[in-house]
């Protein structure tokens, strides 16, 4: 059957109308699904921060992006469990004696006395600050009449100051648990009774630790640098009011601490062994080095893909990664040479 011209033409173009209203609906939808991927993903399923979660962040699970194991939460079958001991030398001893019998009444002495029980209690001393005063003898010489005074300890440089160890207690409060300054006079005033304790001190000793430390600092910076792999890694914080962030490059049980104002101040004396990293595209401008993504960005994208887009293959992944970390790297040469038996090796 023959249509008119004018009918042929109104067709097709109605045709080619629909096949672009097509393409249009399914970009739009490729679109929704990537923005309300983005919109449920957190820091659990991306390499965004905890601290970008807010009001929605969830209660942190410990090996979650190992997925589940299946077993019960807490001490599994034949741990052996830790508990707090009684000590061979106790710093105090005290005696308890009783005078009179419980059952009967009469009177007992101590030679009587059989056998004992024991129960410590471990707490901290009633006073947890002690002040030691130093003395130095001024003399006066019998044969020129002179004055000569006997020298204090090099560590006594004042006529009042904190000792060594109530300076150790603070700098470790401030730099190893992370308190800041203000909070961590307050602790010392209400733990220790050192109510006059400045947190300007605070800042000077740390600054005087940083000083002595940093021979060793270099030293950590070597090693981490010539080892031959090197996790590295950068993490945005405030310091008085301004972003900064901290460049870690970690190897083995050594990690060298980097703060900078720049994202993009990446270590650049790395050379040879490899660099496992994010996929942030500054690592790469690293040379004279192999590269490796980090497999805990891999485990929270695979959340993602299991969580919210539900695929299968996904969950399968994990558990590959989550194995061979768990049974050691060079399973997956064996299974490079052998692909077919990746499915039966890798079983839980």
């Amino acid at each position: 059957m023959n249509l008119p011209a004018g009918i042929e033409a109104l067709i097709e173009a109605l045709r080619n109308e629909v096949a672009t209203l097509r393409a249009e609906n399914e970009a739009l939808r490729a679109e929704n699904a990537e923005l309300r991927r983005r919109l449920d993903q957190d820091s659990s399923t991306s390499s965004k921060p905890p601290s970008s979660d807010g009001l929605k962040k969830k209660p942190r699970i410990a090996g979650i992006l190992r997925g589940r194991s299946g077993k019960l939460s807490g001490g599994q079958t034949g741990h052996k469990g830790d508990t707090l001991r009684q000590t061979a030398a106790p710093d105090l001893i005290v005696d308890h004696a009783a005078s009179t019998c419980r059952h009967c009444s009469a009177p007992l002495t101590i030679a009587m006395r059989r056998t004992e029980e024991r129960r410590q209690v471990f707490d901290l001393p009633e006073r947890l600050i002690e002040v030691v005063e130093h003395r130095a003898a001024v003399y006066a010489c019998a044969c020129c009449g002179l004055r000569t005074q006997a020298p204090f300890p090099d560590a006594v440089k004042a006529p009042v100051q904190y000792g060594p160890r109530f300076r150790a207690a603070a700098v470790y409060l401030n730099l190893g648990q992370l308190i800041p300054e203000d909070r961590v006079a307050e602790a010392m005033a209400d733990l220790f009774g050192a109510a006059r304790f400045c947190p300007q001190s605070l800042t000077q000793w740390v600054a005087a630790k940083a000083r002595a430390f940093a021979p060793v600092t270099a030293r950590i910076a070597d090693l981490a640098a010539g080892a031959p792999v090197r996790c590295l890694d950068e993490t945005g914080f405030r310091v008085a009011g301004r972003n900064h962030w901290l460049h870690t490059v970690a190897a083995g049980a050594l990690t060298f601490y980097r703060v900078s104002q720049k994202r993009g101040d990446l270590p650049r004396d790395l050379q040879g062994g490899v660099v496992v990293h994010d996929g942030l595209k500054g690592y790469y401008d690293i040379d004279g080095a192999a590269h490796g993504l980090c497999n805990a960005h891999h485990l929270r994208e695979l959340k993602a893909l299991i969580e919210i887009d539900g695929e299968a293959w996904a969950e399968v992944l994990r558990s590959i990664l989550a194995t061979a970390r768990k049974r050691g790297w060079n399973i997956l040469a064996t299974f490079a040479q052998s692909p077919h038996n990746l499915s039966q090796a890798f079983v839980l």
